[in-house]
């Protein structure tokens, strides 16, 4: 749950809102939980370009709203439900992106 807790941080960080949140249908903490269980994570609309890490540096200076697909990745792996499923601390810690 720990590193559940840290992709969805970490989600909040880069989108500035939360993973799971519909305010349709998250009025309290049941129906947030009933909402997390029932949905998957999705990328908000405002993200108009996912690149490879390679093209990244150079895209990100033309198009503030573009996002590295390792980071795409790691969070997706950090938020995967399955807890057997879910990113480790090693697989954390291997990112690409943290180790440049």
């Amino acid at each position: 749950a720990d590193i559940w807790a840290l992709g969805a941080t970490f989600y909040c960080f880069v989108f500035n809102e939360l993973p799971f949140w519909d305010s349709d249908n998250c009025e309290n903490e049941y129906s947030i939980i009933e909402y997390i269980l029932h949905n998957e994570v999705e990328i908000p609309e405002g993200i108009r370009q996912i690149v490879p890490d390679d093209q990244f540096s150079e895209v990100i200076k033309t198009n503030p709203c573009a996002v590295s697909s390792s980071l795409i990745d790691l969070m997706m792996a950090m938020l995967n439900k399955d807890p057997s499923k879910r990113a480790s601390l090693n697989d954390i810690l291997e990112c690409p992106l943290l180790k440049e």
